[in-house]
Parts: structure tokens; sequence; C-alpha cells
């Protein structure tokens, strides 16, 4: 399996930057539900997305998961968990009506290109113990052919902040880890709770989501 690079990451993203826009003009006519949710999660039915999951699942909840091949498809199904490609005309439909949309490793995770006005959780994936997002130099590092354009690297940090500042809960363990997400993420205040992390961050939600409307 190859591994992954940052600067072919961030070349694929300028290289999507149409997709992006065109993605963004199609959510300001779509209009999205009052309820429904949209988790996806990249290593599959997984992580906190899952935990999540239950909790909404068990409360009757409208929810659907994006899954990303064939075999996250097969392992939805197994659990009974209603399914459609991410990255599909389907998926993108799902993602551009849904209220909240629930990834764990960045907006990849759903349909990247119909998330802007959705109220996004991202329940990160693991205890930020090395340096991640703006706090590594690696997350804005220019791809190889374009690295002597002057500007590149800040011209990637702003696009990363702007994009983290659509993320409307960001819960984390303890407040060790909730000042390093917040670095990471150049957000203002990361979301924090004892409890749970599926049924607190489902309570959040809750709370949080009229301010959107």
């Amino acid at each position: 399996m190859a591994s992954f690079s940052f600067g072919a990451g961030n070349l694929s993203k300028l290289v999507r930057i149409p997709l992006y826009l065109a993605g963004r003009l199609a959510t300001l006519v779509i209009p999205r539900t009052r309820d429904e949710w949209v988790f996806g999660c990249a290593v599959g039915i997984a992580d906190g997305a899952l935990a999540l999951w239950e909790v909404v699942a068990a409360e009757g909840r409208p929810a659907v998961w994006l899954v990303a091949n064939h075999r996250q498809a097969q392992d939805a199904a197994a659990r009974g968990i209603p399914h459609v490609p991410a990255y599909s005309l389907r998926g993108f439909w799902r993602t551009a009506r849904a209220r909240v949309v629930v990834v764990t490793h960045g907006f990849g995770d759903a349909n990247r290109y119909a998330q802007a006005g959705a109220f996004i959780v991202q329940l990160w994936h693991g205890i930020p113990l090395k340096r991640i997002g703006l706090d590594s130099p690696e997350t804005t590092r220019a791809p190889s052919i374009l690295r002597r354009v002057p500007g590149l690297s800040r011209l990637l940090a702003a696009l990363y902040r702007g994009a983290a500042r659509r993320i409307a809960v960001l819960p984390a363990a303890s407040h060790l880890v909730r000042g390093r997400l917040e670095s990471a993420f150049a957000l203002p205040d990361a979301g924090e709770s004892g409890a749970h992390p599926a049924s607190a961050t489902a309570s959040r939600t809750d709370a949080a989501i009229p301010a959107r409307t």
C-alpha cells in the first residue's frame, strides 16, 4: 500500500478547486433537511463515527453511511447500516441535503464537495501525541513540482484554516488534548466532555444546531 504524501495530496486539492466551487454553488440552491445525518470514516465502519452512529440510530434519527469502497459497503450491509457510495451522485445528494456531517479523519470521509453549510462534527481518530494539522509543516507542504512558486505554502495554510473553521463540534478527551486540537485546526474553542464521546457529541450537536438555521 502506497504511503500518503501531503505534497501529492495538496496538489490533488489544487487541481480539484473547480469541483469545490461547483459543489459550493450547488449547496447554495439545494436545501438541507432539518434532521438528516451522514457519516464517513476513512478506515471503514469504525472509530468514533460508529459509536456516534449507534446513538443516532437508537434515537431513530434519519442517517446514512457514506462508503468509499466495496469492502466498506459489505461491512455496512452486515451491520444493517444504510449506505451509499460517498462519491456517487447519491452520495453528493445525501451530503448536500444532510443537516449534520460526521467525519473522523478529514472532510474527504464524506463527499467533500457537498459539505458547505452543513453542521460538521469532526471526531478526530486519535490523541494528537505528534504534531498534526497546522502544527506540522508537512500539512501545508507544497507539491514538489510547484515548490518554487512563491507563497504557495502560505496559500495552502490559509485554505486549511478556512476549511477548519467549518468544523462545528470537535470533542476532546482532556484539557491537554483540547489545546492541541485547537492549535492544529486553528479553532478558537474545541469541545470537551467527560461523558461518553458519542452521547456527549449527539447532545452538543442538538444544542448547537439551532444556531445554524
